[in-house]
């Protein structure tokens, strides 16, 4: 049997280099104490991983105190707790019309408790420049936060998330970064952009697992409220969370063999290097849109820039009759929203259905997109069913 050719690494990345396995194969058998519980070996282990992945993870993003990666389950987690930590009701929250739903949902909520306003700027897949003028004008003196999503998970355009971040600074306005379509692909400085907060999950660009996700609090980040509250091994005795980094949004255990997996993904970019990540993806980018542009049946949505998700759209059958047709062949990809109907609504594709999106991811090979290639031919070829 043929492996999976496996073109859906925007929901998550596979395969995963082989130090990922290995770190938390080793993570179970050896980090077998509670970090932060117990001063037995056991639990020092455990807490010493955790802190070895903080500074990888604090020297990727370019914060200079690893206390304030604050580790957890996924991107989502992340942005409810910046979110919800940072928004305190009153004014407006401005976004861009291709947010995913990890954003839209939770201020949606805010906004339904008569907290906040939503108000949306227009992006533009080929004019980040015009997208940064529709983002200032939307600047108005009653936007209390900012949230924005750093490339769209639908087709891959890159918002001007850095001029954003600036904008804000001058303001003094927080910024609230979902780096969920970013992180592992774009060479991000939490500290000289100017971020408040930075989402990401551990488990598409940064090549860890699932399970694993960060929040990476900027030096002009406020004290965030708190999301959950619980145990975190410190200050026991009292009946608040405290104030200490990262222990403050850590409540309950945290996912050490996930953590050491995704510390391990860090590490391999790091050693990869971030011009040569650029490079082979742009390389995939320009593969993947060679192939998609060859069928004329198809309808394809790509931003310019190096973030390699495509959508597509065939004439004679759904997205999702497609990505069945492509599964059947052991080709992964991804029918429908994609979590992100603003996205799907700013392209026009919210009616149909939404799309079929290719998204390639650094350990895709050539081989890799020529039996897609192949795959798809012999699934145009068939006439369209439903």
């Amino acid at each position: 049997m043929k492996p999976l050719v496996y073109l859906d690494n925007a929901a998550t990345s596979y395969p995963k280099p082989e130090s990922v396995y290995a770190a938390v194969s080793s993570s179970l058998r050896l980090c077998a104490g509670n970090p932060g519980r117990s001063a037995h070996k056991a639990a020092v282990a455990s807490a010493a991983a955790v802190y070895k992945a903080r500074e990888i993870l604090a020297e990727y993003f370019g914060a200079d105190e690893p206390e304030r990666v604050v580790f957890t389950l996924n991107a989502t987690h992340a942005l409810n707790t910046a979110i919800k930590g940072i928004v305190r009701g009153g004014g407006c929250v401005l976004i861009s019309d291709v947010e995913h739903n990890a954003v839209f949902r939770p201020l949606s909520r805010l906004e339904r408790e008569k907290k906040i306003r939503i108000k949306t700027f227009s992006t533009s897949p080929s004019d980040p420049a015009r997208g940064f003028s529709s983002f200032c004008e939307a600047l108005t003196p009653d936007v209390v936060c900012v949230v924005m999503t750093g490339a769209s998970n639908v087709d891959g355009r890159i918002l001007p998330y850095r001029e954003a971040a600036a904008k804000c600074r001058e303001r003094g306005i927080p910024f609230i970064l979902d780096a969920s379509q970013l992180a592992g692909h774009e060479a991000i400085e939490v500290d000289r952009f100017g971020i408040t907060a930075l989402c990401a999950p551990g488990h598409k660009g940064l090549l860890g697992p699932m399970g694993s996700g960060i929040l990476i609090l900027g030096k002009n980040a406020p004290r965030l409220d708190t999301l959950t509250e619980g145990g975190n091994g410190y200050n026991s005795g009292e009946r608040e969370m405290g104030d200490l980094l990262p222990e403050r949004y850590e409540a309950g255990t945290v996912a050490v063999p996930a953590i050491a997996g995704l510390a391990a993904g860090a590490k391999y970019l790091l050693h990869t290097g971030k011009e040569a990540v650029r490079s082979a993806e742009i390389r995939l980018k320009a593969r993947l849109l060679e192939i998609l542009s060859s069928f004329p049946e198809l309808a394809v949505y790509a931003a310019s820039g190096p973030i390699p998700v495509v959508s597509v759209a065939a004439r004679d059958r759904s997205p999702a009759a497609l990505a069945k047709e492509l599964a059947d062949r052991g080709v992964c990809t991804r029918a429908g929203l994609h979590c992100a109907p603003l996205a799907h609504k700013a392209l026009g594709t919210l009616e149909a259905g939404g799309t079929l999106r290719v998204s390639a991811g650094l350990l895709n090979t050539e081989n890799d997109l020529t039996r897609f290639c192949a795959a798809l031919k012999t699934a145009l070829k068939k006439k369209g069913t439903e």
